[in-house]
């Protein structure tokens, strides 16, 4: 099981999101990975709101965080809940 969930304002067209770099320069604000209900990824522009989701995770005893700051190495990762 896996899900890809993509967050926009109410007046953003979506766009195809495949790197961290498309990420970056399109409107999308947050974009959740989901695999087998146990690996998630959450990606945000707004730092409140990754603080509030990462403090939520300590808070509900959620094991292995790990909070990634912006760096070179997922300019070229390719975002995908799933891959072949």
């Amino acid at each position: 099981m896996f899900a890809n969930i993509q967050m926009y304002r109410k007046q953003d067209e979506v766009e195809d999101i495949e790197t961290y770099s498309d990420f970056i320069n399109s409107k999308c604000q947050l974009v959740l990975f989901i695999t087998d209900n146990e690996f998630v990824d959450i990606y945000s522009k707004n730092e409140n709101w990754l603080n509030t989701i990462y403090q939520n995770a300590i808070d509900n005893n959620f094991e292995n965080l790990q909070y990634i700051e912006n760096n070179n190495s997922y300019i070229h990762h390719r975002f995908s809940a799933y891959s072949d």
